[in-house]
């Protein structure tokens, strides 16, 4: 295998777990199931949608101080 073979490699499986990196950067709750979700139907563009749609959709909202 040369090294453009193994740097494509590379970058396509950062690019295929990005949902699941998001998961677990914002701290969402299920970053597990939507790891799960993007390991099997990753490989359909809906499935690795749908899984960067949940990350972003679940993310954890920091609370910010208001003056009451």
């Amino acid at each position: 295998m040369e090294i453009a073979e193994r740097i494509l490699l590379v970058v396509g499986a950062i690019l295929y777990f990005v949902p699941t990196v998001l998961a677990w950067w914002m701290h969402v709750k299920s970053a597990r199931t939507i790891f799960y979700v993007n390991l099997v139907f990753g490989w359909t563009i809906v499935g690795w949608i749908v899984a960067v749609m949940w990350a972003m959709a679940e993310r954890n909202e920091l609370p910010t101080n208001s003056i009451p």
